[in-house]
């Protein structure tokens, strides 16, 4: 039977890696959304390439692209078995005394309120699904528990508040046999986590050495192939998970 995921943010990084290997399998549908399809083009040579890939413009800051997109996927599935929430941004990276409400504004925005929204919109496709799996991508730096000495700002609060909606979803969706979960991708080096660290390590170089190790950092393949069969294998809801599978502290 033919599986059918839908993934927000696909037209680079981890999004896309994850587009490229599960279009390398058979029986899946891959539903990849970029914010302006008109410039992504890998992921436009690869559904030309695959017909398993379609491709959905989306914009999760605005509202009405949520609402065209969620119609814009009936055109080629009436399910989705497998929801993959991984558009997001992440520009801040200081002292939350000095952050500018623009900064708050965005974050929270996009990575929560656009997080939660698209799941609104698409809830009736996913409801019909066979798996019925919600994966919002979070990260390490929104635990509430973990000890990080880096200032993640408006970013880490935005993705402790997607993991509080994570949370929230699981217990509410619990009795229509949803999967819910919260995951962290790792380290992972595309620009935007390039980015962060080299912000990191300008403000605060020896915690910032401690955090990003040689070892902890990982390419987006490598984060998708993991991602990628943990999804497949995810079988309990509720839980803020690394990409290799172990939990996390909320």
């Amino acid at each position: 039977m033919e599986q059918t995921y839908f993934i927000s943010g696909a037209n680079r990084g981890i999004g896309f890696s994850m587009v490229q290997q599960l279009a390398a399998k058979s029986g899946v549908k891959i539903i990849a959304t970029a914010r302006d399809p008109t410039s992504a083009t890998a992921l436009n040579e690869l559904a030309k390439a695959n017909s398993q890939v379609k491709v959905v413009q989306l914009d999760v800051s605005d509202e009405e692209s949520i609402k065209k997109a969620a119609k814009n996927v009936l055109q080629y599935t009436d399910s989705i078995d497998v929801f993959v929430s991984n558009a997001a941004v992440a520009k801040s990276f200081g002292n939350l005394l000095d952050t500018p409400r623009e900064q708050w504004v965005e974050h929270f925005h996009t990575n929560v309120l656009g997080s939660i929204r698209l799941f609104q919109e698409l809830y009736p496709l996913i409801k019909k699904g066979t798996q019925k799996k919600v994966i919002f991508i979070s990260s390490d730096c929104g635990s509430l528990n973990l000890d990080i000495r880096l200032n993640f700002s408006a970013y880490g609060q935005s993705k402790a508040a997607l993991n509080y909606s994570t949370k929230e979803l699981a217990r509410q969706l619990e009795p229509e046999n949803f999967i819910v979960a919260a995951v962290h991708p790792g380290h992972v080096s595309t620009d935007m986590g390039k980015g962060g660290e080299k912000a990191f390590l300008a403000a605060d170089e020896a915690n910032a050495k401690n955090f990003f190790t040689p070892e902890s950092k990982i390419t987006p393949d490598e984060s998708a192939s993991a991602l990628c069969k943990l999804f497949e294998n995810l079988s309990v809801t509720g839980k803020f998970l690394s990409y290799d599978g172990t939990e996390l502290p909320w």
